[in-house]
């Protein structure tokens, strides 16, 4: 007797998989899978690796369950025991050395390969996660895990990126090793702040090397220190974005899943532009309103920001790179702009790389913009 209004687990391993939207699925992909299919269906969803890429590949969806043969077993030892990372310095070993091997196979030609550590990499992330998400293991090293996972998904979104010296790479590992292992103490609330404002933004020059001066913005739950998100957070965001814009062109530089973009600015009437032969999108000035959804809409990706008059008359050479190198594009040009902004709002953060916005002159024009919104800007003690 079947029960129409229950998708069997075949069917349920097919929505998942169009659920993830992707070209091919490799042991990453198909590991997601498996997890979400328990989450699901409880004990009911235990399902093999092999019989959910059996299920996808009988749909005629692509599978690269291994390309170890194309690596002719050459680095195979090596990338096993990269996986076996167990601090984070031995993360960020793991992470520098998948980089150089990128770029060997890139440069060597050998794209089954280069196929392979974008692979082990999704691997590494997925393992971090797995133990990042288990309430069994003790805090401090879920806590380190998150980190581990958050540095594998900075690299794998622009994979074209220097590890050590790339602008996306610095703000988004200085940052979260700056969450996790500061022992800011709690500054002293008056109490009005405590009963009415919700959130605190920290603002702070960052150290990211000698050759990038940086400002960064912390958005924080005030009781938690946890990242803000949600509607009140996307609105706090707009507002110092446009307030640090002042009277210059601004606009939002995006560069990833951009059909999901264009179809968000298609239905409700936002004006963007195409550039780079479509390969990234900039959309200039919107709104107030705008600003605040198109923000909490894409919270989840990396995207950036720029200010400047450079904007008026279009910056081909920088939009190129955009869609070449996402947000470490804005390293050699920021300079050129009165700011360029790598926007990090899932976990809290908005980085400005700036010659001519000091953290004070930052301060100065945030303040007044979110007087009237839930929260305390102020510099971390």
């Amino acid at each position: 007797m079947t029960h129409p209004d229950h998708p069997t687990k075949k069917e349920m391993i097919l929505e998942i998989a169009r659920e993830l939207a992707v070209p091919r699925f490799t042991p990453a992909e198909v590991e997601q899978i498996r997890r979400q299919l328990m989450a699901r269906l409880g004990a009911a969803g235990k399902t093999s690796p092999d019989y959910i890429a059996g299920v996808l590949e009988t749909a005629g969806m692509r599978i690269v369950w291994s390309t170890k043969a194309d690596t002719e077993g050459q680095y195979e030892e090596e990338f096993q025991d990269l996986l076996h990372f167990a601090t984070l310095e031995d993360a960020e070993m793991c992470m520098v050395r998948l980089d150089e091997l990128l770029r060997k196979f890139q440069a060597e030609g050998e794209n089954a390969a280069a196929e392979r550590v974008i692979e082990v990499a999704r691997l590494g992330r997925r393992r971090a996660e797995m133990i990042a998400r288990n309430h069994k293991v003790e805090p401090e090293k879920r806590a380190e895990k998150e980190e581990i996972m958050q540095w594998f998904k900075v690299w794998l979104e622009t994979p074209d990126a220097r590890t050590h010296f790339s602008t996306g790479w610095r703000c988004g590992k200085r940052r979260r090793i700056s969450r996790n292992g500061s022992q800011r103490a709690r500054r002293r609330m008056p109490e009005r702040a405590m009963t009415e404002l919700h959130y605190v933004l920290e603002i702070e020059p960052l150290d990211l090397g000698a050759d990038v001066k940086a400002v960064g913005l912390d958005l924080m739950e005030v009781e938690s220190r946890e990242p803000a998100h949600g509607s009140d957070a996307a609105h706090i965001w707009a507002a110092a974005i446009a307030a640090l814009a002042g009277t210059e062109p601004w606009a939002l530089d995006f560069f990833a899943h951009l059909a999901r973009v264009r179809e968000y600015c298609n239905s409700r009437a936002i004006t963007f532009e195409e550039k780079s032969s479509g390969h990234s999108i900039v959309i200039p000035a919107p709104s107030p309103e705008q600003l605040a959804e198109l923000i909490e809409r894409f919270a989840g990706e990396t995207f950036g920001a720029r200010a400047g008059s450079l904007l008026a008359a279009g910056d081909a050479p920088v939009e190129g790179e955009l869609a070449r190198l996402g947000v470490d594009a804005y390293h050699a040009a920021f300079r050129n702009y009165l700011f360029c902004a790598v926007c990090d709002f899932e976990n809290g953060f908005l980085t400005l790389l700036t010659e001519k916005l000091w953290t004070s002159e930052v301060l100065r024009r945030v303040k007044p913009a979110v007087a009237g919104l839930p929260v305390e800007v102020a510099r971390p003690q």
